[in-house]
């Protein structure tokens, strides 16, 4: 769906210590001071590349979750240095191959870097910056001085990439087939999972000097007959012809490919430090990082269970929590300083908060591998195809049909659930939180118009508003 031609606004990224707020004005790129609340920077989106002096006019309209196409960012790519005066910055409309690092105070450019493939992602802290590009690939440079120290290929195997093409071209195959009302039965979960976002790499960087670096990665394991979609139409088997040209691997035939590995890497020594593989069984659709690196939360396509692993033990889920019984693309996790609360939101009408520092009675002992996955290596981010893969019975196939197909449905009552809540008026309308590092009980929550302050109770319930800033 094209954007409409009309004034609009969009949240894009709070800093890391949650002082700045930055939002899409229209063309333009603004960044507001939270307090005392006020327009700091404004770059304009033309093709002179000129930027303009700050500007309080405040313009109508909101641009909702619909008229973006389901992209959060917008125009721009923008990752804040704290409260310095860098930011990182793609125009991915007018220069999606250039990433501009600019000086607020002087209103100028001071480096750029050019790429050969666009970029889809940018983070920051004050040793590194780690750029990931839509070919899946990630660039870690020094940023004192700008230098690239450190080059992840995620697609460097040959059988995973020749997947995830494969995937690519099913995605694009079945949206033009539901736009032209030739598929009758598709369901939303399984739309959602052939969806082509759901496969593109996430990754995180902590704030801290550390720099622990997440990022997510893929996972193979056997096809089951009951998921064969050859019977879609004849289009999509003349896809497939193209996607296995003759030499490529036969038994890519025979996998699926799924987002659900965290690969954990020391972006500041250049080193890997763990693997977590399949932390769920569905593409992972969001991820978060704790300030120092040390807690990784996820959620997949499915968006009702939260867990959360710290990146320093191998597979070691140590808290869930549910957000709801119903599917729900989860579009941002959020978790304090102190790593003590934790807040979800999406495309419903609630934002969630939980308390992270809270004992949870969920066993999580039933986290094991799947028995039908391929084991994966913990030594790189590619997947090692082994020689054979090991046939199962057919009892064995029906035991995990009725386990993923009907316990998996049946909701856990021991997880735990939210702490607190917020309502949002509606919930197509794009939303961005944050938390105040200055205040425990404060959190932020940043729609198209306006920024939201709201004080978090001390007993279980609804947050309170307290301030709300018009942009």
């Amino acid at each position: 769906m094209s954007i409409p031609q009309q004034n609009f606004r969009a949240p894009l990224k709070f800093n890391q210590n949650g002082t700045y707020v930055a939002v899409t004005e229209q063309d333009n790129l603004s960044i507001f001071n939270i307090n005392p609340f006020g327009k700091i920077f404004e770059l304009q989106g033309t093709s002179s590349g000129l930027y303009k002096s700050i500007d309080l006019n405040n313009a109508s309209g909101i641009m909702t979750r619909e008229e973006l196409g389901g992209v959060l960012t917008g125009r721009y790519l923008i990752e804040m240095l704290f409260a310095t005066s860098l930011i990182a910055v793609v125009d991915t409309i007018q220069q999606p191959k250039k990433l501009k690092i600019i000086n607020t105070k002087r209103k100028a450019a001071i480096c750029e870097l050019k790429f050969d493939h666009n970029v889809q992602q940018i983070c920051l802290n004050r040793k590194r910056l780690v750029i990931l590009l839509q070919s899946k690939q990630i660039f870690i440079y020094d940023i004192s001085c700008m230098q690239l120290l450190h080059t992840i290929d995620i697609m460097e195997d040959k059988v995973i990439k020749e997947l995830v093409l494969k995937q690519q071209q099913k995605s694009w195959l079945l949206k033009n087939m539901a736009v032209r009302g030739t598929t009758s039965e598709m369901d939303g979960n399984q739309t959602k999972e052939d969806d082509a976002y759901s496969y593109e790499v996430k990754m995180k960087l902590s704030g801290d000097d550390k720099s622990i670096l997440v990022y997510t990665t893929y996972s193979l394991s056997t096809v089951d007959p009951r998921e064969d979609e050859t019977e879609i139409t004849e289009s999509n088997e003349n896809i497939q012809k193209n996607v296995n040209p003759k030499g490529s691997s036969a038994s890519a035939n025979k996998l699926k490919i799924t987002l659900n590995n965290i690969m954990v890497f020391d972006a500041l020594n250049l080193a890997q430090l763990n693997f977590l593989p399949r932390v769920h069984n569905r593409n992972v659709q969001c991820l978060s990082l704790s300030h120092d690196g040390s807690t990784v939360v996820t959620a997949s396509t499915r968006g009702t269970i939260i867990r959360c692993f710290k990146t320093s033990q191998e597979q070691s889920c140590f808290k869930e929590f549910r957000r709801g019984n119903r599917p729900c693309t989860i579009t941002q996790l959020e978790m304090d300083h102190g790593i003590a609360l934790l807040a979800c939101v999406g495309n419903s009408d609630t934002i969630h908060i939980f308390q992270m520092n809270k004992e949870n009675a969920a066993s999580l002992a039933d986290k094991n591998t799947p028995n039908n996955s391929i084991p994966s290596s913990s030594s790189s981010p590619g997947m090692a195809l082994p020689s054979t893969i090991r046939h199962e019975s057919k009892f064995t196939r029906v035991s995990k049909f009725i386990s993923s197909n009907i316990v998996s449905h049946l909701p856990r009552q021991n997880l735990e659930r939210n702490y607190a809540y917020i309502k949002k008026q509606n919930e197509k309308e794009i939303v961005m939180i944050g938390f105040s590092n200055s205040s425990q009980d404060k959190m932020y929550v940043c729609y198209g118009d306006r920024l939201e302050v709201y004080e978090l109770p001390s007993q279980p319930g609804s947050c309170l508003l307290t301030q709300t800033h018009v942009f």
